[in-house]
């Protein structure tokens, strides 16, 4: 199912999307769609971009939680539903401190270069949106040299997608033979502490050394408290805009998807974090994990950028 000519697809999202379940501290959510490339991908596609989804799920994963993407317009010719996978599956529990975390009752296999159609190659951005290393390093390698820009979300390597392991402080060998593949590389400020695996640790600090590894832009998410952009030459903290958050869950990503869409048609890295900022809070005024109604459309963020900012 294609709703678009991939010839001039703008971006691809690249990971295992989820059926998930998401305990919130007074309520449980039904089986609904997620993970970032899912997010990502819907909410880009509802803001005017051409997106193709690469992923690889089973038999066992519901139909009605694939609509979204043809809703949204995505081009669906990357999703692989193959016999024998399993489709990965994710309960994401909140405490009352708002902490989460992420339990995987199942996983997908690994998504590899050969999962991308011929076409979905020439795709202007391929973004590496992973829930835990579900594109291996070596993959990411073999997706760069196709030669398109590249963007990746630290989440799914070390991150707080992945599932806790216990290490010494220090960044894994794995992330900066990572970034320096990439043009654009996103952590939350939580993922920066995991993945140096020091609760002290500065998300700038890591961004710094994340440019001197070979990325041009690092975006640091920061919840409530908005985002850090830098890049080698300038610092941008972006305030979140004032609103009424009811559901936090997909709220960087969202952003993400907001980001990439503005910096490919603006190629202005600030610009691009004000409206990921406001793409963002429209996702979180709703519920309901990933649906292309949940989603804003370009006109909607650029009524939302006309709210005050919140100081931070």
């Amino acid at each position: 199912m294609s709703m678009t000519s991939v010839e001039t697809l703008d971006l691809t999202t690249i990971g295992h999307i989820v059926q998930e379940r998401v305990i919130f501290p007074d309520r449980e959510s039904d089986l609904v769609l997620g993970s970032p490339p899912a997010y990502t991908g819907v909410t880009a596609a509802r803001l005017g971009a051409k997106v193709g989804i690469v992923t690889r799920i089973g038999t066992d994963m519901p139909g009605r939680l694939l609509q979204p993407f043809s809703d949204a317009g995505c081009d669906t010719r990357g999703i692989h539903q193959l016999d024998g996978e399993t489709t990965t599956t994710t309960r994401l529990v909140y405490s009352e401190g708002g902490d989460k975390n992420i339990e995987f009752p199942a996983k997908a296999s690994p998504i590899r270069l050969g999962d991308l159609p011929e076409d979905f190659r020439s795709a202007r951005l391929h973004y590496i949106a992973t829930m835990d290393h579900d594109v291996p390093v070596e993959e990411i390698a073999a997706i760069a040299s196709l030669g398109k820009e590249m963007a990746i979300d630290l989440g799914g390597y070390g991150g707080a997608h992945c599932i806790p392991v216990e290490r010494p402080p220090g960044v894994p060998d794995e992330v900066p033979e990572i970034c320096k593949h990439m043009h654009i590389v996103k952590a939350s400020d939580e993922d920066c502490r995991k993945i140096m695996a020091d609760p002290e640790t500065d998300d700038e600090e890591l961004g710094r050394r994340i440019l001197d590894w070979g990325a041009r832009i690092f975006v640091a998410t920061r919840g409530s408290e908005g985002a850090l952009v830098l890049t080698r030459e300038n610092r941008w903290v972006i305030p979140p805009y004032q609103g009424n958050a009811i559901d936090p869950t997909g709220g960087g990503d969202t952003f993400m998807a907001g980001y990439l869409v503005a910096y490919l048609r603006t190629g202005d890295p600030e610009f691009a974090g004000r409206f990921g900022a406001a793409t963002a809070l429209c996702a979180i005024e709703k519920t309901g994990g990933v649906t292309a109604a949940r989603m804003p459309t370009t006109e909607m963020v650029e009524e939302c950028m006309k709210r005050p900012t919140l100081n931070v």
